[in-house]
């Protein structure tokens, strides 16, 4: 079999009407993400089988835990440990395909200094200087 033999139609929804798609998981495949700087709150947010976010819709009792482990661990190390489980189970699970790494970057001349960025890769305005 090719992908030419696969029948396959694509549509298109209005951004209202995306929370009715979370909510029925009424679809065959959407695309979504679930790029962090931090694992937390993005992972608990995108694989949690109570989140509302949750579009893949699994619902895994030692994800969940894995989750909750790494959101609450109160040491470096612990939370190492915790991520380390969710990857792990995302892995044998595989309840999305990870097709895109993003890359967050900037570009600046040579005078620019101070690029300092946070969260999903923006800049902290505050931080950014020219030199003379």
């Amino acid at each position: 079999m090719t992908v030419s033999d696969v029948p396959a139609s694509v549509d298109f929804y209005d951004v209202s009407e995306l929370a009715a798609l979370r909510r029925t998981h009424d679809f065959d495949a959407a695309t979504s993400s679930a790029f962090f700087g931090d694992p937390e709150p993005r992972l608990y947010t995108a694989f949690h089988g109570s989140s509302a976010a949750n579009l893949s819709g699994i619902n895994d009792p030692e994800l969940n835990q894995a989750l909750l482990d790494g959101r609450t661990a109160t040491s470096e190390p612990d939370r190492k440990v915790a991520y380390d489980k969710v990857q792990a189970r995302l892995t044998e699970l595989a309840p999305v395909a990870f097709f895109i790494r993003a890359e967050p970057a900037v570009i600046a001349g040579k005078k620019v200094s101070g690029l300092v960025q946070y969260g999903l890769g923006s800049l902290l305005p505050s931080e950014i200087w020219l030199q003379k």
